[in-house]
């Protein structure tokens, strides 16, 4: 668990596509920076913003950790200095991937069901979208 210690922030790094994509231009300066050695440790807010799957999630730890940089995350309130943050992060990494396949399954499930009670869903045959999307209030 990390201990109180003062770290001095030297660059804010932000993306505002979903953290489902690889490439990210916040993600990609994050990583250009930490292999020319502008920083020692990354702290996010949550592990789940770093990548939703697993495998990406392990790569960007994995070279953080071969560039012997530590990754903290303020809301699990882990550390990977030591070998139990290690292993904290890589289970919380297994969650976030459950929860992102678990939410595109409910979604699909909700939009199989609408479109068997004749809901439309989507854009219209002309092109142009509906004037309304269809709300689903039960998975």
């Amino acid at each position: 668990m990390p201990t109180r210690r003062s770290l001095e922030i030297v660059a804010e790094f932000t993306d505002k596509i979903s953290g489902v994509k690889a490439r990210r231009p916040g993600l990609d300066a994050m990583m250009a920076d930490a292999r020319r050695g502008r920083f020692d440790a990354v702290l996010v807010l949550a592990s789940d913003r770093i990548a939703r799957s697993v495998k990406h999630y392990l790569e960007v730890l994995d070279e953080l950790n071969r560039l012997q940089i530590e990754f903290i995350s303020f809301r699990e309130n882990i550390d990977t200095g030591g070998p139990l943050g290690r292993a904290v992060v890589t289970i919380i990494g297994v969650v976030a991937e459950l929860e992102r396949s678990l939410i595109i399954e409910r979604v699909r499930s909700g939009m199989r069901r609408a479109k068997l009670e004749g809901r439309q869903i989507g854009r219209n045959a002309s092109g142009c979208g509906p004037e309304f999307y269809a709300g689903f209030t039960q998975w």
